[in-house]
């Protein structure tokens, strides 16, 4: 962006003084020192000198300049921002992040601009980032037109587009016909390959570069898709029909293949299963289909695709419901936690307070030694003492779970505080109708006896003392979530470094753990942001 940073004017003086130069006897000088023959040497140091003292003047002058125009360009960049709610300087320090990390050129954005900081120092958990994802698509579009930064999202849905478009040739040697990453530039061999003569940060090795996940079979990518260009036609542009065929090439796929195994969100090493957040991703990819093409009237096997994402639906509360521990589990047959079900709410596949959601978010809230994922409002992704992942070494709390299991709690708590204040209405409205009606009851309240009534009193208050201590002890009451949620929200603020950025994970420690930074994390956190902020606002919280 030289030419909004800095005009050719302004370059000129710099061009007068530093251009000029000339290589004389194997050394640089100015060419205003050159001097002729016969010039004696303290005329020439003088002048020489004076030269370098109006370099250094005029340097200065030039770097200011460039300083003041990029802060320029940067404040005029954030202040399309239309997000005015509560932590606002933390969102837009998440916008600015995502925004360093696109590549102008395609639109893309890497996961993270970093490669091999480990999960754990001295563990093997190391990993090149340092390309594009196709789940970060929805997450990234959803964010960026949260919160008006539609040209960004723009360019990205470009990006996902040229994407879906070389998908034939895949399918006929069927194999899946999108990859799950991609270079920054739409390249698909990324050959991941370690680099035993360097000893990683802290040593930490190994040094990998290039990601063998990419030919992994991961099915939820398509429901990310389909969510971000749903999103994408809704909130910004109008998709063009030709792209909607292609959209409906990848769907006739994923018709056939929904019920296969794949490595999943996590992209094990260990082998395919029946992921639950898979199965969840599919049912996203055909509801947003469907809704797409009633919205825009395209053309669509719809009753094909209903069928298909009915039969979705069941399947993962048939055989992704586990009845012993009553939770969505990680896998069809298992009995483990896996955080990335936190999803489910959020891309509305089940109420966020139906009970089967409620109880998995209760599972997943209790400590790591009580079955659960959660240590100090940190959340691990799953337990992987118990889920065997094919990978070495330990890890830390995953920072997109934790925001998911917020999210999460906001949209459960938000609901059963709305629920429950429609119900108080309607019973206060019934208790005013009733109460203007004269009754027998009420022409003997008068003739209670005071110590009934200092009876009844005491046993009022004492009711009100348990109801203060089950509030305050009791972090995972439904109607208290909300309250969790913005707790533990502003906790994970801390976590932050000092210019507001997040890596992948988050050691019990408090220190930054995997690739830096990392836009998964600041995608979420936006959205995690924004649905707090407009739940609180909502219940008149402040």
């Amino acid at each position: 962006h030289n030419d909004d940073i800095i005009d050719n004017k302004s370059a000129l003086p710099l061009e007068d003084t530093m251009e000029k130069k000339v290589q004389h006897g194997g050394t640089w000088s100015s060419s205003s020192t050159l001097s002729q023959k016969g010039n004696n040497n303290n005329r020439r140091r003088h002048h020489h000198h004076h030269n370098l003292s109006r370099e250094l003047v005029l340097m200065i002058k030039y770097e200011n300049r460039l300083f003041d125009n990029t802060v320029r360009y940067w404040q005029k960049w954030l202040s399309k921002c239309t997000y005015k709610g509560r932590w606002r300087e933390v969102v837009e320090r998440s916008a600015l992040a995502l925004k360093l990390m696109t590549f102008v050129p395609t639109g893309a954005i890497v996961a993270s601009p970093t490669c091999s900081l480990p999960e754990s120092v001295g563990g093997g958990r190391n990993w090149d980032y340092r390309y594009v994802w196709l789940r970060d698509a929805a997450f990234t579009i959803y964010a960026f037109m949260r919160i008006g930064f539609d040209e960004e999202a723009t360019a990205f849905m470009g990006w996902v587009e040229e994407r879906c478009k070389h998908t034939e040739e895949a399918a006929k040697l069927g194999e899946m016909p999108l990859l799950i990453m991609y270079s920054i530039d739409g390249g698909m061999k990324l050959p991941e390959t370690e680099l035993h003569h360097l000893s990683g940060y802290k040593n930490s090795p190994p040094v990998r570069i290039g990601n063998d996940a990419a030919h992994q079979v991961q099915l939820d990518i398509f429901g990310e898709l389909l969510d971000s260009v749903y999103l994408y036609n809704k909130y910004g542009e109008l998709v063009s029909y030709d792209f909607w065929t292609h959209l409906v090439k990848l769907l006739e796929w994923l018709a056939d293949h929904w019920r296969d195994k794949d490595e999943g969100v996590w992209e094990v090493r260990s082998g395919r299963q029946h992921f639950v957040y898979s199965k969840l991703m599919c049912w996203v990819a055909f509801d947003r289909g469907l809704r797409l093409a009633d919205r825009r009237s395209f053309p669509a096997p719809r009753a094909k695709w209903y069928q298909i994402r009915d039969e979705i639906y069941e399947d993962i509360m048939k055989h992704g419901w586990c009845e012993n521990k009553k939770i969505l589990s990680q896998y069809y047959g298992s009995d483990e936690l896996d955080a990335s079900v936190l999803i489910a709410p959020l891309v509305f596949f089940i109420a966020p307070n139906d009970p089967r959601m409620l109880s998995t978010i209760k599972a997943i809230m209790k400590k790591p030694k009580e079955g659960g994922l959660v240590s100090n409002s940190l959340v691990f992704r799953y337990d992987t003492s118990k889920s065997a992942d094919g990978l070495e070494g330990e890890e830390g709390t995953f920072n997109i779970c934790t925001f998911w299991l917020i999210e999460a709690m906001t949209r459960a708590g938000a609901t059963t505080t709305t629920t429950t204040q429609r119900h108080d209405s309607h019973t206060s409205l019934s208790s005013l109708s009733s109460s203007s009606a004269p009754s027998s009851s009420s022409s003997t309240s008068s003739s209670t006896s005071p110590a009934k009534n200092s009876s009844s009193n005491t046993n009022n208050k004492d009711n009100k003392e348990r109801n203060h201590d089950k509030d305050t002890n009791d972090d995972d009451d439904d109607g208290n979530m909300l309250n969790r949620a913005r707790f533990m929200f502003e906790e994970m603020l801390a976590y932050a470094n000092h210019l507001g950025l997040y890596g992948e994970e988050t050691g019990l420690a408090g220190d930054s753990l995997g690739n830096f930074p990392q836009a998964f994390t600041h995608l979420s956190l936006i959205s995690c942001a924004f649905n707090l902020d407009r739940a609180l606002g909502k219940n008149g919280s402040r």
